[in-house]
């Protein structure tokens, strides 16, 4: 029996690559109304359900972590709606010590939930998803998880413009680190150069090129006296308005 012609069989093929594409979004999106949900009662205490213990959350939080990293979109999808209302249990579920640790988690939940959003185009969403962050890392009891936030919401007054602003609300977030620059811990120098690589960019947004330059300057310095790469609260891509180049075009 003769074979099939080669256009048909090209034909053929590219519509099973079509619907198995197809098939793949819809799986990314299936999670967003979940995710949607969790987002507009954050705040509010879920119904009488008993509290998963913090070390499998914390496993949980990781493991989101790692698909957020290895940009595994379909599976952080799935996987964070269920989180996200564990999360919320935990965090009613709480107080003192135990609550501030919860709230670490949370913040690092809502920053891997923010990026998913965000880059599944749903910047509604990712905005709604800076106020969790925040007050996951506002009330963590981590004085360098508080300061990720100020570094994400610079980002915001960047995005929109607001670059005297930034600069000035930067300035005063490293004030509050300033003093234990010389006592060496590396997260702690890790978030001073990071404040200072985000002044540079609001200096060059405003057109302030030797300032910039300064800013750029000592992040270049802090890093390579770190002398590795170095990740600690996420910062890479936590909001809308963030860039790793303070020349680049971007927002």
């Amino acid at each position: 029996m003769p074979g099939r012609p080669p256009v048909m069989a090209l034909f053929d093929d590219s519509v099973h690559l079509r619907d198995q594409t197809s098939r793949h979004w819809e799986l990314i999106h299936a999670g967003i109304p979940a995710i949607r949900r969790e987002l507009a009662t954050y705040r509010i205490p879920p119904e009488d359900i008993p509290m998963r213990p913090h070390l499998d959350l914390a496993q949980d939080v990781a493991k989101a972590s790692r698909f957020r990293h290895g940009v595994q979109l379909s599976e952080l999808g799935e996987f964070m709606p269920g989180l996200l209302h564990d999360l919320r249990i935990a965090w009613h579920s709480t107080t003192g010590p135990d609550q501030e640790r919860i709230f670490g988690l949370l913040a690092e939940a809502y920053s891997a939930t923010g990026q998913l959003v965000y880059k599944l185009g749903y910047i509604d969403l990712a905005s709604l998803a800076v106020d969790p962050l925040r007050v996951g890392r506002g009330q963590s009891g981590d004085e360098l998880a508080v300061l990720a936030g100020d570094y994400q919401r610079a980002g915001e007054m960047i995005s929109a413009a607001d670059w005297n602003t930034a600069e000035r609300f930067l300035e005063a977030s490293r004030s509050r680190i300033e003093s234990e620059i010389g006592k060496g811990d590396p997260k702690t120098l890790s978030m001073w150069g990071s404040l200072h690589s985000k002044s540079g960019l609001a200096a060059a947004r405003a057109g302030r090129r030797d300032v910039a330059d300064a800013h750029l300057a000592e992040a270049s310095e802090t890093a390579q006296g770190l002398g590795e790469d170095r990740d600690d609260y996420r910062r890479r891509a936590d909001g809308i308005g963030d860039s790793s180049s303070a020349h680049s075009s971007g927002p």
